[in-house]
């Protein structure tokens, strides 16, 4: 697991936000360059996301990715991946912000959001 995290935000690839309730951090999303289970090529960041469980299902979690995509293509990315359990519940989210599935490895799939798509501030109007 040390692949998400060492040395995080030493490269200009790392990007990361946070959620806030009541002064409380109660989930993050982050991306990065690396080569991991949702890599598919060297300019592609993968995300990951954490949402603590109390607070899903509010729409944390999507304000989240779509505020980290609209970063992503600010910041002049064409696309972002991820690698996700089929059984996880987090695929619906994941389809449900945008991503599509690009691959099946059997117990998992490699979903990828096209971000030339995403309209100018996608952000700005779901917050």
């Amino acid at each position: 697991l040390q692949i998400y995290t060492r040395r995080f935000g030493e490269s200009d690839d790392d990007k990361c936000l946070v959620a806030e309730v009541g002064g409380t951090i109660v989930g993050a999303v982050w991306t990065r360059i690396m080569d991991d289970y949702g890599h598919i090529d060297d300019h592609t960041p993968s995300l990951a996301i954490s949402l603590y469980k109390k607070y899903r299902g509010n729409g944390i979690g999507a304000a989240m990715m779509k505020a980290m995509l609209d970063l992503l293509k600010k910041s002049g990315y064409r696309r972002v991946s991820l690698s996700v359990q089929k059984e996880n519940f987090a695929v619906n989210l994941y389809r449900k912000v945008g991503f599509e599935i690009t691959a099946d490895h059997g117990e998992e799939y490699i979903m990828v959001y096209d971000l030339k798509a995403l309209p100018e501030s996608e952000s700005e109007q779901i917050m």
